[in-house]
Order: structure tokens, then sequence, then C-alpha cells
């Protein structure tokens, strides 16, 4: 068994609690409040650009010109990612690009920036790996419960769903 199936059993009793939510479970069904949405985005948007930074440090920290241009290129995507569908809805809904982080966003920002920077290397880019596969297993977890179209949240839920993001 793979090291990656192994963690995945191991953590599944936390994943379980995750596609749990309500958060999760109410973005799905498409019943999320707007305000819960709205603080959920611009805590992405403040947590995507310090998760880019992140990314961007990790890279160059890289012995392997491989690794060194998939680290900036991760750290490239999750800025296209959260520009592209965060502007459309930081319009639609008018969110102020300025917010602030919350106390929680802060700490876990600040814990990945630090790894990338100064943690062993293998433990910065486990400090970063939890938001690519986690993500990715929540997306298409709810994208797989979805019945219609009309779930206002419906672009979201492609992007964490889709083969780009995988």
């Amino acid at each position: 068994m793979k090291w990656s199936e192994i963690a995945w059993l191991k953590i599944a009793p936390i994943f379980n609690s995750i596609i749990a939510h309500p958060f999760n479970s109410e973005l799905s069904s498409g019943t999320l409040s707007r305000e819960r949405f709205l603080f959920y985005l611009a805590q992405d948007a403040y947590y995507l650009l310090d998760f880019a930074r992140a990314l961007s440090t990790i890279s160059g920290r890289m012995n392997s010109p491989e690794l060194v241009l998939a680290f900036s290129e991760f750290s490239t995507g999750a800025i296209v990612a959260e520009r592209s569908l965060h502007e459309r809805y930081f319009v639609e809904f008018g969110l102020n690009e300025d917010a602030q982080p919350s106390p929680s966003t802060f700490l876990y920002t600040n814990y990945i920036l630090r790894q990338a920077a100064y943690g062993d290397l293998g433990v910065a880019v486990a400090s970063v790996l939890p938001c690519f596969w986690i993500y990715k297993a929540v997306g298409d977890h709810i994208f797989s419960l979805q019945a219609g179209n009309d779930n206002v949240y419906k672009e979201w839920i492609d992007l964490y769903s889709g083969d780009d993001f995988g």
C-alpha cells in the first residue's frame, strides 16, 4: 500500500467530519447563506494569496529544476484560480477585496509561510499538501451529490471538482 493510501485511511474520521460539516453540506445543497459564503470567500482570498507565497518560497528552496518549476506553477495556479473565480463572486456579491483575516486564517497562513521559509523542506511540502488533497476530495464529494445545475454555488463546486484542479 502506498504512503498516500495509508494517510487517507488514517485521516478517514477527520475527512468524514469535514464533508459532514454544515458549511459543506449547505454548500452542496445550495442552502448556504450568502453571508457565510461571503465570509468564506474573503478568508479564502486572503488564504490563497499566502498559500501562493508559500508555494513560491518552497519552489525557491528546491534543488531539482523539475520541482522548482512544479511548485512555481502551483503558486501561479493558486493565484490564477483565486483571481478568476473570486473576481466573479467579488463583483457579483459586492465583496471588498481588502478583507482582513480571521484569527484562524491568520494563524494558519503564518504557519504555512513559516514552514515554507524556515522548516525542513519535507515538512514545508507536507504543510501545503492538505490544501490540494482535501479541497479536491471535498470538491469531488460535493460534486457527486449534485442533482441538478441550479445550485447558486455550482461554479465554485465545479472549480474544486474539475480535472484542472486535480
